[in-house]
């Protein structure tokens, strides 16, 4: 991280305290899920992807519980939100896939076919967790639309990150809309 020595001025959610707490104070949960934001390659010049893990009290407080944001090759980001998902208990993955379209549903379920592969990866008991598939914008607007919406659940005291990986999300978070990459922003769209 040597070269994340200055965050943009101006960024839409630069002016928040972020809301944390430890892991053993997160409550019960509702509902837990794994989102991801894919790039379609794995190259230098390829986008980042984003994976978000988050969780719904009983009293609509969203916990952050997981954040993390690279490169890497579509399969395994895929990969990874599902053994997340199975971590965490959650019992939806869902793909962003304005980019490759229904191709996403078959990279997932050829992920889930190599972990099965895969000796002491998976507990005896996992199960794979319902794939769900949205367009980035589809009746939420533009990233900025649904920035604002998500910048007023933190405003309002609606969304608590889980100390962990926040760091990660809070940078993501402090840079948008100024500089890319913006994955883990749009994975984090609840």
């Amino acid at each position: 991280a040597q070269h994340e020595v200055d965050e943009p001025d101006g960024g839409m959610y630069s002016h928040l305290v972020w809301r944390r707490c430890r892991w053993a104070d997160v409550p019960p949960l509702v509902r837990t899920c794994v989102w991801c934001d894919p790039a379609v390659t794995n190259t230098d010049d390829s986008d980042c992807h984003g994976i978000q893990a988050d969780g719904i009290a009983a009293d609509g407080t969203i916990y952050r519980l997981f954040s993390w944001e690279q490169r890497t090759s579509p399969q395994d980001v895929l990969r990874r939100a599902i053994l997340k998902a199975i971590e965490l208990g959650a019992h939806v993955v869902g793909v962003e896939t304005d980019q490759g379209g229904d191709t996403w549903q078959s990279v997932y379920y050829e992920a889930w076919r190599k972990l099965q592969d895969e000796p002491g990866v998976l507990p005896a008991d996992a199960q794979l967790p319902a794939f769900r598939s949205a367009k980035a914008g589809a009746g939420h607007g533009s990233k900025i639309e649904r920035g604002s919406k998500m910048l007023a659940a933190y405003e309002r005291g609606g969304i608590v990150h889980v100390e962990g990986t926040h760091i990660v999300l809070e940078r993501a978070l402090r840079r948008f809309p100024k500089a890319k990459p913006y994955d883990l922003h749009d994975a984090a769209f609840w």
